[in-house]
């Protein structure tokens, strides 16, 4: 199901920018797995003894499956997350994520800056929900109970419009924990690697979490770079009324994961 970049082959009835992409964003992508799962296991998130262990073991079940293996010939991004009994996405990502990702790209990059930027000038508290067909909720229920690890592929859908990223999720079949990628995993693995969109010779791509929708469906909550910068945007997926985007810069990503 997976090219030999690790992105997700279109079909005709999906709205994708431009197939194969033109390579023209990309991800900044110099800190090593290792070390970034290195930064996991020091965390608080590492009750286990053998988180690196359940990583390993994660990784190559991955790597087993037919219909997944060739999602590893793209970026393959580790998070780590806290067990939390909140169920509300917006509550979780104001009080905890994104301080957290603003205290650590701050201390990479101490001239830049990064903000929130949300167009309806709304809190994100009881805003932001699964997406139903995305496997977010599971995901949420699972971190309900349990610390969480996994990796977050954020090439898996590149230039695909949101809705298509949707549809084409519907595809694909394992017995793995997967879900689209949603805020909760790319905030967390982009705490771990704040230079995943900061990239001195090339413009970074959009990372789209349309594993959650906000309650104003004209709405798509995002992260990108702006120069030096990093920012988590909440912003309008509709500039032409009633004709969703369709962008080159928009990547769209799947979650693997496992409670721990």
């Amino acid at each position: 199901m997976f090219d030999t970049k690790g992105s997700l082959i279109p079909s005709p009835a999906h709205k994708v920018f431009s197939y194969p992409t033109s390579g023209y964003y990309k991800f900044n992508l110099a800190t090593p797995l290792d070390e970034l799962i290195d930064s996991i296991c020091s965390s608080s998130v590492s009750s286990s003894n053998n988180i690196r262990s359940i990583f390993n073991s994660l990784h190559d079940e991955i790597n087993h499956d037919q219909s997944l293996r060739s999602i590893l010939n793209g970026p393959c991004i580790p998070f780590g997350l806290e067990k939390n009994l909140s169920s509300d996405i917006g509550s979780i990502l104001e009080m905890d994520l994104l301080p957290s990702l603003n205290s650590s790209f701050l201390d990479s990059y101490p001239d830049a800056h990064f903000k929130v930027v949300i167009q309806d000038k709304q809190l994100l508290a009881g805003r932001l929900l699964p997406f139903q067909g995305s496997g977010y909720q599971k995901f949420l229920s699972t971190l309900n109970s349990a610390n969480v690890i996994g990796y977050y592929f954020p090439y898996a859908f590149p230039e695909f419009s949101i809705s298509s990223q949707r549809d084409a999720f519907k595809a694909i079949t394992t017995s793995l924990n997967i879900c689209l990628s949603g805020p909760l995993e790319i905030v967390s693995a982009s705490t771990t690697n704040p230079s995943l969109l900061i990239n001195a010779d090339y413009y970074s791509p959009i990372l789209c979490m349309s594993g959650v929708h906000h309650v104003d469906d004209r709405l798509e909550a995002v992260l990108k770079s702006y120069g030096p910068h990093l920012e988590f945007w909440v912003l309008s997926n509709i500039l032409t009324p009633g004709i969703e985007q369709v962008s080159e810069q928009w990547y769209g990503g799947l979650t693997i994961y496992q409670p721990v």
